[in-house]
């Protein structure tokens, strides 16, 4: 059993530090990254799991396996993570984020990273964690400690959930690279995303808050390079970042379990709460960020995309289909370009 002393007001310096660090998400105890209905998590008896980033899993395993990370901030913030996690008994998930690393790594490499950091996960001691808290000696000796989980699988899957978010994110850096107008840059987004998607509340707040020049949100990396292969990369990473939302709205409706989503990710945050903090996010930011006459032509649209809309049928197949389409009209603008 992991055992861990607090004193005074250790607990709630904790709660403080991970609240300041705002990287612990949830639609109702941490709507804005700051943990709100603490008796109401208490007598929560479900079971408590936390969804981790590609971020948050690679600090982790970073700063176990080397015994350090580059930043001095960002040990400390993973030490408090892992303190409030463990204090609180969420049970880590780094599925996703697996599943997002076998995408660009060989699948070996993914499994091997898998099973060390649910080693380390598990097997570090919380005390342990406090301790090098409390001396300010945040570095570790490299930890080589025996695999105590031997899991193995294909990781090197794409959900629909994940394709969708990346031919919404393709279309958005082909519209992102037009010379369109901002309203036009959301009419053609929309007109398309409508006919040919499953409607996600994310991959629009995304598109509006980019397409308005929201200042702390960035495009996909490399978008303005003129190597195609880099857009398309990070096309991808950017679609893995919205699917972690997607899927935590998809797990939380179908599983039994509290669940929560861990990010230090700053598009996300923004992504998030704008996405719980509101009903219909996006509607409210064209109204907000759009002037009164452009905004009521696109509301005219959505009013009439919406209007006895059929479903597109979005399958793995057809989904591959229209990926590969849209990454063929981002190369062609490439090569114009």
């Amino acid at each position: 059993m992991d055992l861990i002393l607090l004193e005074d007001n250790e607990l709630q310096d904790i709660f403080d530090i991970v609240n300041d660090f705002q990287i612990i998400f949830h639609p109702y105890y941490f709507k804005e990254g700051k943990l709100e209905y603490y008796k109401e998590f208490l007598e929560n008896n479900k079971s408590k799991i936390i969804i981790l980033d590609r971020n948050m899993t690679s600090m982790i395993f970073d700063y176990f396996s080397k015994g350090k990370l580059n930043s001095e901030i960002d040990m400390i913030m993973i030490l408090f993570f892992l303190l409030f996690c463990n204090i609180n008994s969420l049970q880590y998930n780094i599925g996703l984020s697996i599943c997002e690393y076998a995408d660009f790594k060989e699948n070996d490499i993914a499994i091997n990273q898998l099973n060390k950091t649910l080693t380390y996960l598990s097997e570090i001691p919380t005390m342990v964690l406090k301790n090098k808290l409390m001396t300010g000696k945040y570095e570790f000796e490299p930890i080589d400690i025996p695999n105590r989980f031997h899991r193995h699988a294909n990781y090197k899957i794409k959900s629909d959930l994940y394709m969708n978010s990346y031919c919404s994110t393709l279309k958005i850096a082909e519209v992102y690279l037009s010379k369109l107008s901002i309203k036009d840059k959301i009419l053609t987004y929309l007109d398309w995303y409508y006919d040919h998607l499953q409607l996600s509340k994310y991959d629009i707040t995304y598109a509006i808050l980019l397409f308005t020049n929201y200042k702390t949100i960035k495009a996909p990396k490399n978008i303005k390079s003129k190597n195609y292969e880099k857009i398309i990369k990070g096309c991808k990473n950017q679609a893995w970042d919205i699917q972690y939302l997607s899927s935590l709205d998809n797990i939380q409706y179908n599983l039994e379990g509290e669940y929560f989503f861990a990010t230090n990710d700053n598009n996300l945050k923004l992504i998030f709460m704008a996405c719980n903090y509101f009903e219909h996010a996006w509607v409210d930011l064209i109204k907000d960020r759009i002037s009164k006459k452009d905004r009521n032509e696109i509301f005219n649209l959505l009013e009439k995309k919406s209007k006895d809309r059929i479903k597109p049928k979005c399958s793995q197949e057809i989904l591959t289909k229209l990926s590969i389409k849209l990454e063929e009209n981002i190369k062609e603008k490439v090569m114009i370009c």
